[in-house]
């Protein structure tokens, strides 16, 4: 018996596209420096609040964000810099609640 396996990005969808191709389409929705909230098992309150400052990806293309301190995104002209590398990455829109 063989086995076959497949990237999971690379499954057709109803459009004829791939899963990747379709969610590299997928725009990220929360502007950076926006306050979030997380929930959060380490945190001693089970929720910590963190702002966007990077737009991330994950393997299939799907959007997600990176958070940190505020004002850790710098601009040149058209080019941007992060400062601080502390960054926790990998949170989808889903996993995220904004704080007006």
């Amino acid at each position: 018996m063989k086995i076959k396996i497949e990237y999971y990005g690379n499954i057709i969808e109803k459009n004829g596209k791939t899963i990747k191709e379709n969610n590299l389409e997928l725009k990220h929705t929360i502007p950076f420096d926006t306050l979030v909230e997380i929930n959060c098992d380490y945190h001693p309150c089970h929720k910590m609040r963190m702002y966007v400052v990077d737009y991330q990806r994950d393997c299939d293309g799907t959007p997600l964000y990176g958070l940190g301190e505020k004002g850790q995104r710098r601009y040149y002209g058209e080019y941007e810099d992060l400062i601080n590398s502390k960054i926790y990455g990998g949170w989808s829109d889903d996993g995220l609640k904004v704080i007006e």
